[in-house]
């Protein structure tokens, strides 16, 4: 690592300061830590010699680029049977952005309860959590979603099937 006292060769500096998007990637390049002074050192030695850094954008240097948090996933892709997508919440405010579901019960068509706006629950009408299609999805308030037969996992043993003492395996064996 070069400290502050031990400033980079031009060349190498104005190569760091061309190819990158931000004072911090800069840095790693040059191999310095990122610190205050560091920073401040880039700022004097980019005045000084006149360098463009119109191609830098700042804090927002991952601008233009695919994050893991980004909505990058469409609709249709999560809409599916047996989907991967679990964040519930975030599949509600999406489909009622979308306009796919309506801010209303399906079942009583409520939408206020003692005058403050109800929050509804996102409900699965099979009761399969990962079945995301849209013909099964309904939002429900949560007194009408409390008296469904799939309410907070009650057919969870529906589909179980009862297995003898042992498990054997195809072949035959224990």
């Amino acid at each position: 690592m070069r400290s502050l006292h031990q400033p980079w060769a031009l060349h190498t500096f104005q190569t760091a300061v061309a190819e990158n998007r931000s004072i911090r990637t800069v840095l790693a390049q040059l191999g310095s830590t990122v610190s205050g002074t560091n920073y401040l050192c880039v700022h004097r030695l980019v005045a000084q010699h006149g360098l463009d850094t119109s191609h830098w954008l700042g804090q927002g240097y991952l601008r233009n680029t695919h994050h893991s948090w980004s909505r990058s996933i469409p609709l249709e892709r999560i809409l599916v049977e047996s989907s991967t997508y679990e964040d519930r919440f975030r599949l509600k405010k999406r489909l009622l952005s979308a306009g796919l579901l309506h801010d209303v019960c399906a079942v009583c068509g409520i939408t206020e309860w003692q005058g403050r706006k109800l929050v509804l629950e996102l409900d699965h009408v099979n009761g399969v959590g990962d079945d995301h299609r849209i013909a099964n999805l309904r939002l429900l308030c949560p007194n009408c979603h409390s008296q469904t037969s799939t309410y907070c996992g009650r057919n969870r043993r529906l589909g179980r099937r009862r297995v003898g003492d042992q498990l054997r395996c195809a072949e035959g064996g224990t």
